[in-house]
């Protein structure tokens, strides 16, 4: 470096006098300042209209069972989806030819056919009628069969800087062979859904077609039931709930999940989960959003001693 020159050497390129480099440097500094405050904050104008849709998943399970009709709320409101009183909602087994009319009650509709009786059968298709607010709305699933969970464990495992200190449970079942079987898996603490943990979907017991059939649930699916972060501890309940699910209803749930769950760096574009009542209704503009499916249900559950 050459202080007599009116010009600098540097990294084998030729700059000017100080006082240039000084503009240089203060231009480069503007840039930053410029990339770095290209975050704004944009108020939203969100719609205050509400929807209405359905929760229906029905077990195959004996007792009580129950759907709700809900006007949902505002995304910035923090009140809860009202329940519709108002509707007529019948469940029929096309295969049998069979009706099961709901009534309303405590914020849903239901039917008791009976403490030891289930209304769910395994390959028998169904069809949920919903008459409200003038319009006819149908739809149809299968319920598709489910193997049993066949048990639940537990180890202790050290913080290791992935992991928080506490006991790890996984569960263990076997995908039923000769076709493609999907599922829907839940934990549960302490008899309340485990909000550290995330639902998850399943083909076979892994996450693609043709990969696992007949075969064990996969080591990721079978130990998701325990957040890292938030282990069980002595004491705790544990459950396990698993459900079978028709290709409709599986594809509905993964949409689902992927939109409640999606950010990131890799996160999706957003899209509307799909919904499966159909207004029978000719000229009728209104939607029901939502699902209906039949499942088939297993569980089991552990306690950490």
């Amino acid at each position: 470096m050459n202080f007599s020159s009116n010009k600098i050497k540097f990294s084998g390129r030729t700059l000017r006098s100080p006082r240039s480099a000084a503009a240089i440097v203060i231009l480069l500094a503007a840039i930053a300042m410029i990339l770095g405050s290209c975050e704004k904050v944009i108020p939203l104008s969100l719609p205050a209209n509400s929807l209405t849709y359905l929760d229906g998943f029905i077990t195959d399970k004996p007792g009580v069972q129950s759907v709700k009709l809900l006007k949902s709320v505002g995304y910035l409101d923090n009140g809860n989806p009202q329940p519709l009183s108002n509707a007529n909602i019948t469940l029929t087994d096309l295969t049998l030819g069979k009706d099961y009319a709901f009534g309303y009650t405590n914020g849903a509709y239901s039917y008791d056919p009976g403490s030891a009786v289930a209304i769910g059968l395994v390959g028998h298709v169904y069809r949920l009628r919903v008459n409200y607010s003038g319009a006819s709305y149908e739809a149809r699933d299968t319920l598709k069969r489910i193997p049993p969970i066949d048990s639940l464990n537990y180890t202790y495992k050290k913080d290791d800087g992935n992991k928080k200190d506490g006991y790890y449970v996984s569960f263990f079942a076997v995908d039923a062979p000769g076709a493609s079987d999907y599922y829907w898996i839940r934990a549960y603490r302490n008899g309340q859904r485990n909000g550290y943990t995330f639902d998850q979907v399943s083909i076979d017991g892994a996450y693609r077609e043709d990969t696992n059939d007949g075969l064990e649930f996969i080591y990721p699916i079978r130990q998701a039931v325990t957040a890292n972060d938030k282990p069980y501890l002595i004491g705790d309940t544990v459950g396990v709930v698993m459900r079978s699910l028709s290709k409709s209803s599986y594809d509905f749930m993964n949409i689902s999940l992927v939109q409640l769950f999606n950010g990131g760096l890799f996160a999706t574009v957003m899209a509307n989960a799909p919904a499966n009542l159909v207004n029978q209704t000719a000229g009728d503009k209104g939607r029901i959003y939502g699902w209906f499916g039949m499942v088939g249900e297993r569980e089991s559950s552990i306690i950490i001693k």
